[in-house]
């Protein structure tokens, strides 16, 4: 479940209804820098890796967050990145954080 409790299948099958909102949404929200408190809410959970279950040790932290957040948040990213290899020349043995590598 996302935002209010939409679920993000439902977000995908009208994305197409949706973008022109959400574009407005996401330009505000990065020409402003804020990003309102309900789409930083995360819910974290347990999630079990390997070994006993009995043992925290053998569990790791899952933040779910909302999906609005995700997506912007996926945006942001891809913008930062294509500023990075634009602007910068990475060395070729630079491999970590970096797409396609």
């Amino acid at each position: 479940m996302g935002l209010h409790n939409i679920p993000g299948c439902l977000l995908n099958s009208v994305k197409h209804d949706l973008s022109g909102p959400l574009e407005l949404l996401f330009t505000c929200t990065l020409q402003t820098c804020f990003m309102p408190p309900e789409w930083r809410t995360a819910t974290v959970i347990p999630l079990h890796k390997v070994g006993p279950s009995t043992h925290t040790v053998n569990y790791r932290p899952i933040s779910l967050t909302r999906n609005i957040c995700k997506a912007i948040e996926r945006i942001s990213m891809e913008m930062i990145n294509s500023d990075i290899v634009n602007l910068l020349t990475l060395n070729p043995s630079q491999f970590g954080f970096v797409g396609g590598r």
